[in-house]
């Protein structure tokens, strides 16, 4: 979960989520709902979308653990 908010903490990077599942299951915001996220490279979807970012594996096939579901 610290991981992803540090990925979105600068705003250089132009992307972010409202939402994050880390590998632990522990839920973090990023963006309020009132707020767009810069997350599916579409603004009138970011306006109306709330996005969650879910932990995976590092590799092939980036299975999703049991937790974050």
């Amino acid at each position: 979960m610290e991981t992803l908010g540090n990925i979105f903490y600068p705003t250089s990077r132009q992307t972010s989520c409202n939402y994050g599942i880390g590998a632990d299951g522990r839920v973090g915001m990023y963006v309020e709902e009132k707020n767009r996220s810069w997350c599916s490279s579409s603004n009138a979807n970011d306006q109306r979308a709330v996005t969650i970012e879910c932990a995976s594996d590092t590799t092939e096939p980036y299975a999703v653990k049991d937790i974050v579901y």
